[in-house]
């Protein structure tokens, strides 16, 4: 992304060359799986730039990973990142459509359906991904949304992560970890710890064997503490056990002043210093990445509580679903 932008730190110059990051990483899945077509092999991927000479935030997303800044004087976060999954953008269930895929719910064993909205074929949550969505899909799409918003003055919490990290814990959870943690560390640590100890983060490894847990997606989050805490008021430990995550949240409307890809207003929104003005120092405290390797459970689970906490799966579930098809004409 440094590599693009060429010298040009500017909110508009950024968006750019997220742009070109992600159709660079398209062309080199590719051209190093040639058979990469024929498969459903994807990911998603979210970008960030943080300007401190100009207070500036550059984020560049495709699917569901998520990205937020958090900071002292505001009570809400402010969500950095589009979502691009069906079921939640109407933007994007037109766009499949018009691709000549299908939207719609998984098929329970019954044949009623359950769970989000799909893309078909495959049963995938998003098409706006890296990769291929399998052989006779045309809704892939590696373009980004990317959005410029200015830097707050007084201490900022940035948080990437991948869908899970906020799927199993409630947002409000997340923001009172990341505030407490004194390292940006111990607060990605502690995240994906709490989200691994979700049951909605495991299912079944096999059907025959109930008592074998597996991860059904990698957990992934990166956090970045920028400012410093008042004098007087250090920041206080929080341990995993004090967590008590709630399996789903809501989503995040966007603030004022988040310009997307295509917005009129996506040219800038800080006026750059002085060229003679000497660089600020640097406000970054700690930084951190977390990623949870898989691994599988053994844990006694209940006949009526086995594969999925009571709610349909998510699309990247173990087992094999199909699209539910209305008997309605």
């Amino acid at each position: 992304m440094v590599e693009y932008a060429a010298g040009d730190a500017t909110g508009a110059s950024l968006r750019r060359a997220g742009r070109l990051v992600f159709q660079r990483a398209q062309a080199e899945a590719q051209a190093s799986h040639p058979r990469l077509a024929s498969v459903a092999a994807a990911c998603t991927l979210v970008l960030c730039a943080l300007n401190q000479r100009r207070a500036e935030v550059t984020t560049c997303n495709s699917g569901s990973c998520v990205a937020l800044m958090a900071s002292a004087a505001s009570a809400e976060p402010i969500l950095l990142s589009k979502c691009h999954r069906v079921q939640d953008s109407a933007t994007e269930r037109a766009r499949v459509e018009a691709s000549g895929c299908r939207v719609a719910h998984a098929a329970d064993e019954s044949g009623l359906p359950c769970g989000p909205l799909l893309v078909w074929p495959g049963g995938h949550e998003t098409a706006r991904c890296i990769g291929s969505l399998g052989k006779g899909s045309r809704a892939q799409l590696p373009l980004p949304s990317c959005a410029t918003v200015p830097l707050p003055p007084e201490e900022v919490e940035l948080l990437l992560g991948s869908a899970s990290v906020l799927d199993e814990i409630h947002v409000s959870s997340a923001l009172a970890l990341l505030r407490r943690a004194p390292s940006a560390q111990m607060a990605a640590q502690l995240l994906v710890e709490a989200v691994a100890v979700q049951r909605h983060s495991y299912g079944p490894a096999t059907d025959n064997d109930a008592g074998a847990l597996r991860p059904r997606t990698v957990i992934a989050c990166a956090v970045l503490k920028v400012g410093c805490p008042p004098p007087g008021q250090p920041a206080s430990a929080l341990k995993p056990s004090a967590l008590h995550g709630r399996s789903r949240w809501s989503p995040l409307r966007p603030r004022a002043g988040c310009t997307e890809l295509g917005s009129p207003t996506s040219s800038g929104v800080s006026t750059p210093p002085p060229a003679s003005a000497s660089p600020p120092p640097s406000r970054i405290v700690s930084a951190d990445l977390q990623v949870a390797e898989p691994t599988v459970l053994r844990v006694p689970i209940d006949d009526n509580n086995s594969r999925h906490g009571g709610s349909p799966p998510p699309a990247h579930s173990l087992f094999s679903w199909r699209p539910f098809r209305s008997q309605q004409a």
